[in-house]
């Protein structure tokens, strides 16, 4: 992954109003000040928090209440090579809809910035600069090797793609970016390493594709595959490195599997009964014949203070339980009682559950091989859950809290009852004990959506409700009131689907339609869409009267896939202050033809083929000029070790590389204005007043700056 560090963007802001139009007198001239609500206009800036190496930086601002243009300057420092600075205007109640894009130089250097005021003829203001808290090269790097285990003598064989953001590849210029791939052995001895013109890069697909024999005599244990840069970090004495890992080791291949399943997947104190299948299977598919030992423990001891007392030692429940059966035709089945066979009390089962291993050991009769498989089982004291669906990250006085309990077994199958006084939810919402009681029946869903009217009164700051079922009651946590000091709030509700707690994914080039009200009048909107780390669109809405409620219908542009935060914030005109609030929407790409593999003469009668056959696979809804990259591995291999591919789940860390500007476990919504663009990745600068909460779990820009000086 690229290396993260911190740096001040300095943005200085030199706003001159020119009054054009006949207008009420206005003083002669203005003085400097440092005052900034005194100033006759309001305007924001917005930009990203991340910044990336070879992209383009969008500042985005909009002016407020100006009688004139306002023209300004923006300029980025600490940069070895800066760039020319970007001047443009922007009309009153205007923004800036064409973003001033600056293309970053490949090295960006660390350092303070400080902000030096420079003097208007006309107008001075003093701005608090942007913090930008981390740097990416503008490629992920993914190493790919073509098995996760190797005898000596073998040769390894592995890949190396450059991706961008969108996983696309990148034809990246491996001597500029100073690319070195390593092999390590298990001691860190460098092995081999291309550097330059030596790696056999496909610059037209961001591949490269290399090899190293093995010597019969290798040092066995982990090796690694690395790729360093040099060239696009933030200090050149830093590198940017990625890594893949592999074995070698002497070993023979196992020639089957053990597989187990518990049925059912969960037990309780009164039914601690269950039943572990075991199937041991040939990689071919037909069954191991030989006996089967199954052992049941405590995953965690809970036994404490037998070991000192010899009396209560006498006592002492079992720690585990084993038993042993033939396998027929490589399946059987193993029943175990936790509660008789390991003597558990009732004290034991609790509603959060205790954890029990399963260790089977199979043994092949015809060559005494043995193969060991595990598995886990839980003990609850009650078979059902209760958990919270679709909470909001804050709730606000004035505008409904709307959330779902989800009554559910510990397997996650929904939990119905329709007993009408089945589900008793206590909360503190209301003035008196009788009104904050809720009976009601829980549908097949288990989802039992609920609605409360967060009252008014600053002195009331509700922290949960209390949900009881069956003699199962459980605390439930709910978000903390959001912090306005002027008590002003806005609420964004997706009007996309029906029901308000429903969210599947738009579709990109939908368009997003979100109900955006507001506890107070406005007479504007900004809107930023931020995707990925970048801002994919934005733009400002003037209205000709104060409304409290206005429906933005934003379209989901290309690149927006696979979420979009969208912030929408104000300026409150009674006020000045900033309210903003925003939304997260899962966005799903236009999919393409997907790729199609297959084998010819491979059909569900005729499943296998002779050692030494030549096989021929097909491929449909391959591109013109794609390039195929294969990979095929013996599953017996993967027995031994388990396998590091490429899958989803790369590609869902690639694009959280690309979020990590984001600073809340949320994805959603904050504890106050600032709060809400911090959470989303975005940095804003206003001569308006934006709350901020300074509260010790919340990284403010002035905890950075204390922190950096440091």
């Amino acid at each position: 992954m690229s290396s993260r560090f911190a740096f001040f963007l300095l943005a200085i802001f030199i706003a001159t109003c020119l009054a054009k139009k006949i207008r009420p007198p206005r003083p002669p001239q203005h003085k400097v000040v440092a005052d900034l609500k005194s100033v006759d206009f309001l305007f924001t800036a917005t930009s990203p928090k991340t910044i990336h190496a070879h992209s383009s930086y969008p500042v985005i601002l909009s002016v407020e209440r100006s009688l004139g243009q306002v023209d300004f300057e923006v300029r980025i420092t600490n940069c070895p090579n800066p760039n020319e600075d970007q001047q443009d205007w922007v009309a009153p109640g205007g923004v800036l809809k064409k973003a001033r894009n600056k293309t970053l130089v490949e090295t960006l250097a660390k350092g303070h910035a400080t902000l030096e005021p420079e003097t208007s003829t006309i107008l001075q203001l003093n701005v608090e600069s942007l913090l930008i808290d981390e740097v990416y090269n503008s490629h992920s790097v993914i190493i790919q090797t073509d098995k996760p285990i190797y005898k000596p003598g073998e040769t390894v064989q592995f890949r190396v793609l450059f991706l961008d953001r969108f996983l696309k590849p990148v034809p990246v210029d491996l001597e500029a970016k100073k690319v070195i791939i390593h092999i390590y052995d298990s001691e860190r001895n460098i092995v081999k390493s291309w550097t330059g013109r030596e790696i056999p890069f496909q610059k037209k697909f961001g591949f490269v594709k290399g090899s190293l024999t093995l010597s019969k005599e290798p040092n066995l244990g982990d090796w690694s595959v690395e790729v360093v840069s040099k060239g696009g970090s933030i200090d050149e004495g830093e590198e940017e490195k990625e890594s893949r890992s592999f074995s070698v080791d002497q070993y023979v291949l196992p020639k089957f599997k053990v597989e187990l399943k518990t049925i059912p997947t969960f037990v309780t104190f009164n039914e601690s009964k269950f039943n572990v299948e075991v199937k041991s299977i040939y990689t071919h598919g037909k069954g191991v014949q030989g006996p089967c030992t199954v052992l049941v423990k405590p995953t965690y001891e809970p036994y404490w203070g037998y070991w000192n007392d010899p009396e209560k030692e006498k006592n002492r429940p079992p720690r585990s339980i084993s038993r042993t059966k033939e396998l027929n035709a490589g399946v059987g089945m193993i029943e175990f009682d936790l509660k008789e066979d390991l003597k558990i009390k009732e004290a034991d089962a609790t509603e959060y559950g205790m954890e029990y291993t399963i260790e089977a050991s199979c043994t092949e009769t015809a060559s005494g091989k043995i193969i060991n498989a595990t598995k886990t089982i839980h003990l609850y004291k009650y078979p059902w859950k209760m958990t919270t669906v679709n909470l909001p990250a804050n709730y606000k006085p004035g505008f409904p809290l709307i959330f779902s309990i989800k009554v559910a077994r510990h397997d996650d199958t929904p939990v119905g009852d329709d007993n009408p006084e089945a589900l008793k939810i206590r909360h503190g919402f209301a003035y008196n004990v009788e009104e904050g009681v809720i009976f009601t029946a829980i549908p097949p869903t288990g989802l039992v959506t609920v609605t409360f009217n967060p009252p008014t009164n600053d002195m009331i700051n509700v922290n949960g409700v209390e949900a009881t079922y069956k003699g199962l009651t459980q605390w439930l946590g709910i978000p903390s009131r959001q912090i306005s000091p002027t008590n002003s709030y806005m609420e964004l509700t997706l009007q996309n689907h029906k029901n308000v707690l429903e969210k599947p994914p738009l579709l990109v080039g939908e368009t997003a339609s979100i109900l955006v009200r507001v506890n107070k009048p406005f007479d504007s909107l900004n809107w930023v869409m931020i995707s990925r780390g970048v801002m994919v669109a934005w733009d400002r809405i003037s209205l000709t009267d104060p409304v409290q409620e206005k429906l933005l219908r934003i379209p989901c542009e290309a690149g927006s896939d696979p979420s979009v935060h969208i912030v929408v914030y104000t300026i409150l005109g009674e006020s000045d202050d900033v309210i903003a609030e925003s939304l997260k929407i899962d966005v799903k790409g236009v999919e393409d033809k997907m790729l199609r593999v297959g084998v010819r003469d491979y059909t569900e009668f005729n499943k296998t083929v002779e050692p030494g056959t030549n096989v021929t696979l097909c491929f449909e809804n391959v591109g013109e000029g794609s390039l195929l990259a294969l990979r095929g591995v013996d599953q017996s291999v993967l027995l031994l070790k388990e396998d590091k591919d490429i899958d989803g789940n790369t590609v869902k860390e690639i694009e959280q590389q690309y979020e990590s500007g984001m600073t809340s476990i949320r994805s959603w919504g904050g504890s106050d204005s600032f709060q809400v663009f911090e959470n989303t990745g975005i940095n804003i600068m206003s001569n308006a007043i934006i709350t901020k909460n300074e509260y010790p779990i919340y990284r403010t820009r002035e905890n950075l700056q204390n922190t950096i000086a440091k």
